[in-house]
C-alpha cells in the first residue's frame, strides 16, 4: 500500500496487478493482526503508480469493514484516500510527501485530513557496511489512516498523532541488518506524548 502510512497490517488475500509504466491494482485481504481485535475486518484497496518525469507518484483508495478498534472507525466501516510523491533532491537523497484525507468525520474532535514528510539517505544493501538514514513528521489525525507503520500508533484512541520520527539501517554482515528508530510523537486530542526507541536485527535467507 504505497508507504505504509495509511494501512499496515498482516492480511490473507489476493492481489492484482496490471501495467508497467502505469501499473493499477486491487487488493482484497482478511486481516489477521490486531487492527480488528477480533481479526475479522475485510480491507480493500486500489491503487495506480507511475513516473512523471523525475517523481514517483501514486494514488489510492482504502476501505474497511468490520472494524471494531476503538477510535478507527463509526459503525465498524471506514474510507480513506491518498496521494504522494517522492523524488532525489540530490544525490542518494530522496524526498517525499504524503497527503491523506478519510471521507467522513470518525471523531469530530480532529480533521479529515493529513499528511507525512519523509527525508532518506542511501539504504543498507547486500554491501556490508552499507548504511542508510531517514527522517519522518507525521500529522495523522485517526480520521485518515486505517493502521499506520509508525509505532505512535498508540494514539489511535486519543485522535491520532503528530511529531517526527528518526532512524539508520546498517548492514552489520552478509544477509544481517540492524534498523534503529526513534519517535517522539504526542496525541491530537490531550496532552499524552511518547518517545520511543525501536530497533530490529533482520536474517535475510
Amino acid at each position: 500500500t504505497s508507504t505504509g502510512n495509511v494501512l499496515d497490517v498482516d492480511a490473507d488475500g489476493v492481489k492484482v496487478s496490471y501495467g508497467k509504466d502505469v501499473k493499477v491494482s486491487a487488493a482484497a485481504f482478511k486481516a489477521v493482526d490486531e487492527v480488528t481485535e477480533d481479526s475479522e475486518a475485510r480491507l480493500y484497496v486500489a491503487g495506480v503508480e507511475s513516473q512523471i518525469g523525475v517523481f514517483d507518484v501514486y494514488a489510492n483508495y482504502f476501505k474497511g469493514e468490520d472494524l471494531v478498534s476503538e477510535g478507527v472507525a463509526v459503525n465498524g466501516e471506514k474510507e480513506v484516500y491518498n496521494v504522494g510523491l517522492s523524488f532525489d533532491v540530490a544525490k542518494n537523497l530522496n524526498l517525499g510527501y504524503e497527503y491523506m484525507w478519510g471521507d467522513k468525520e470518525y471523531n469530530k474532535e480532529v480533521s479529515k485530513d493529513g499528511y507525512v514528510v519523509s527525508l532518506a539517505y542511501k539504504g543498507a544493501g547486500e554491501e556490508v557496511g552499507s548504511y542508510g538514514l531517514h527522517a519522518t513528521y507525521f500529522d495523522q489525525p485517526v480520521n485518515a489512516f486505517i493502521k499506520a507503520t509508525t509505532d505512535a500508533e498508540q494514539f489511535t484512541k486519543n485522535g491520532g498523532y503528530e511529531g517526527f520520527g528518526v532512524g539508520m539501517d546498517y548492514t552489520l554482515a552478509k544477509n544481517i541488518t540492524l534498523e534503529v528508530n526513534y519517535y517522539d510523537t504526542e496525541a491530537k486530542v490531550g496532552n499524552q506524548d511518547d518517545q520511543l526507541i525501536y530497533s530490529a536485527l533482520l536474517f535475510n535467507f
